[in-house]
């Protein structure tokens, strides 16, 4: 490879580079704005089984935001069937809104 061809293909990666800093920096701040509008509070007082919900905390095998089916309810929680990536996983959470 060529000495003008390393460096033209180096200035085009730090160009894609800095673009992805910049497409970043709009996501976060756009999230901040979002999450500050929309108060998280505890949820699960409104839950039935069958309803499909929103998690709004992540966990060992899920992430903020992974939606799935309420099967369990207990007093302060409730077990929820994730469909994601093909997988099937039960957690109990206690923050949750519903979808």
């Amino acid at each position: 490879m060529s000495v003008e061809k390393r460096k033209q293909l180096l200035a085009e990666y730090k160009a894609l580079k800095e673009r992805e800093a910049e497409i970043l920096a709009d996501l976060f701040d756009t999230h901040l704005e979002l999450s500050e509008s929309v108060p998280i509070r505890d949820r699960t007082a409104r839950v039935k089984l069958g309803d499909k919900v929103k998690i709004l905390s992540g966990g060992v095998n899920s992430r903020w935001g992974d939606e799935g089916v309420v099967v369990k309810l207990t007093d302060k929680r409730c077990e929820i069937k994730l469909n994601r990536n093909k997988a099937l996983v039960k957690r109990a959470y206690s923050k949750i809104e519903l979808v």
